[in-house]
Formats: structure tokens, C-alpha cells, sequence
């Protein structure tokens, strides 16, 4: 007997499988292209957006664990893309950085992102494309809301 998902039950699990459709085949294409791992490819965009961040920052924003967090963050300093450098504004924190060769990095992973998502969105139509851009203005306001309550 299987269990019938209803639309609030059911929310999380569409809008995850949503976004796994959405840039799956990014991700391995740009993953092989530059030889870099999907959660490197996440900090770097991250990093290129936000700018410098905490590792608590960034473990928050890509929801991994600390540890794994420490060898994505290891082997993008490895690879010359970011680098680890007390915050000058309080030297208790460490902010990852993207250095130039990460920002042109992320600035590319960026673009070919942005690019396979309009592809993938076409597949849908405009008015469909226009009630999903809708339906992610109204995510973003609820997760503001909720950041902001939360902390």
C-alpha cells in the first residue's frame, strides 16, 4: 500500500526533484569540462555571488557537513581558486575567497549554468516559465522570512 503524497507533504519533495531536473545535466557536463565536483562547482558559484564567506556560512548555504565542507574548501585552495585568510575585521573569523582564477571559474560556471537553465525552462512555454518565475520570487520571500525569524 502505498502513501498518497499531498500538496503540502509533498512540496519539499517536488520542488528537491525540480531543481535535480533543472541542472542535472549541467552538472555533469561542466563537471567533466573543468574536472571539478559538484560541490566545488557549488562553493565557487556560491563564493562568486555572496562574495567572501565563514565556513559556517558556507555550510549553511550548501548543507553538508563541516568536515566534507573543510575538503571541498581544501581542494579548491589546492586547485589555486580560492584561498583562507582571516577576516580583517575580526580576526576570530576565516573567510574563503575567491582568488582571480576562481572568479573566472565561477563566472563561467555561472554562465553555462544561467544558459542550460533557460534551455531546460523552453521545454516549458512562457506562461508555464512565467508561473515558475512567480512561484521563486514567493520562495525567496518565505525564506527570508523564515532566515530572519530563525537566527
Amino acid at each position: 500500500m502505498s502513501i498518497e503524497m499531498n500538496a503540502y507533504t509533498g512540496m519539499p519533495h517536488y520542488l528537491l526533484r525540480f531543481g535535480h531536473h533543472l541542472i542535472r545535466g549541467f552538472k555533469h557536463k561542466a563537471g567533466e569540462k573543468y574536472s571539478l565536483n559538484k560541490s566545488q562547482m557549488r562553493t565557487l558559484i556560491i563564493l562568486g555571488r555572496r562574495g567572501g564567506q565563514t565556513m559556517t556560512e558556507l555550510v549553511t548555504h550548501m548543507n553538508i557537513e563541516k568536515g566534507s565542507m573543510t575538503s571541498v574548501v581544501d581542494s579548491l585552495i589546492e586547485g589555486g581558486f580560492v584561498s583562507r585568510e582571516r577576516d580583517s575585521k575580526d580576526r576570530r573569523k576565516v573567510l574563503i575567497s575567491l582568488l582571480p582564477p576562481g572568479q573566472e571559474m565561477a563566472q563561467a560556471l555561472s554562465g553555462e549554468m544561467e544558459e542550460h537553465i533557460r534551455s531546460q525552462l523552453n521545454l516549458l512555454g512562457e506562461e508555464r516559465v512565467a508561473s515558475l518565475m512567480e512561484l521563486v520570487e514567493v520562495v525567496k520571500e518565505s525564506l527570508e522570512i523564515w532566515e530572519n525569524t530563525n537566527e
